[in-house]
């Protein structure tokens, strides 16, 4: 077991290498400084394992998972919330930053081009092509062979 004024952390651990698997383990880390709460115990007996492990979670509410494992039914979990919700966290740090420049000038910003509403452009309709004119000068065309 560590300790000391700022936070705790509590660890536990029993092994036995020999035989069907066998431990027990837990710890716990509270640290109120840095606002940490958290922890997790488990036990296991050849295939039986049972289990706890909680965190407090930042709205202030503690949330635990109770869990146990056999050989048939895999893992079931069971999730519990104490406390209330608490949202009022304000920072006790505030910046003492304040700009250096400040400036006196601030303009009103107005767009000179106001668009208007038009609909939708709708073509007219227009005949086959036919071109425009007719060419005067109508060259007398030969081959050079």
């Amino acid at each position: 077991m560590f300790e000391s004024n700022r936070f705790e952390i509590h660890l536990n651990v029993i092994l036995h290498h020999q035989g069907p698997a066998y431990y027990n383990f837990d710890y716990a880390v509270k640290d109120e400084y840095a606002y940490l709460d958290f922890g997790h115990n488990e036990y296991r007996n050849g295939d039986n394992t049972k289990g706890e492990y909680f965190v407090v979670l930042p709205d202030g509410r503690r949330q635990t998972v109770t869990y146990y494992v056999d050989g048939y039914s895999g893992f079931v979990a069971d999730v519990k919330y104490s406390g209330e919700p608490k949202y009022d966290y304000k920072p006790a740090y505030k910046p003492a930053y304040e700009p250096a420049y400040k400036p006196a000038y601030k303009p009103a910003y107005e767009p000179a081009y106001k668009p208007e509403y038009k609909p939708a452009y709708e073509p007219a309709y227009k005949p086959a092509y036919k071109p425009a004119y007719e060419p005067a000068y109508k060259p007398a065309y030969k081959p050079y062979y």
